[in-house]
């Protein structure tokens, strides 16, 4: 089972003790709407490596890309609304989408266009009315 949460982020102290830091799911790694977090926890391991060495305090993490947050919250809602329906939906978009945009995008190092790409190849429709009620809050 994945955890599809990062609740447990919002509540983790960034630090346990003077060299105990607070890394992966708990300090909000995880993709909400994949599971994934294997780049954001490369990444942030390699930073804090980095300050230990230099001799830095260490950095917190840094959240994915805001668009990737929105992305995952639509899907996150459209899973709600249909919990049976994701695995068809991530095995058409990985099946509909370039892998080398695919991978970009999973990793947080999406451009623009392979976010277009993913969201080209996502079931427009059922997102669409996903995101409806976000884009309701926004402008209200």
């Amino acid at each position: 089972a994945l955890p599809m949460s990062t609740d447990d982020a919002a509540t983790s102290p960034a630090r346990h003790g003077p060299r105990c830091w607070t890394a992966g799911q708990a300090a909000g790694a995880l993709r909400p709407s994949s599971g994934y977090a294997l780049a954001r926890i490369q990444r942030h391991g390699a930073r804090m490596a980095r300050a230990i060495v230099a001799g830095h305090p260490v950095p917190p993490p840094r959240p994915g890309v805001a668009l990737g947050g929105t992305l995952d919250a639509v899907f996150l809602r459209a899973l709600a609304d249909d919990p049976g329906a994701a695995a068809a939906w991530f095995r058409d978009m990985v099946a509909r989408s370039p892998p080398d945009a695919f991978a970009r995008f999973m990793s947080d190092a999406g451009t623009i266009s392979d976010s277009c790409r993913i969201v080209a190849a996502s079931p427009v429709g059922r997102f669409a009315a996903a995101a409806a009620p976000r884009m309701t809050r926004r402008t209200t």
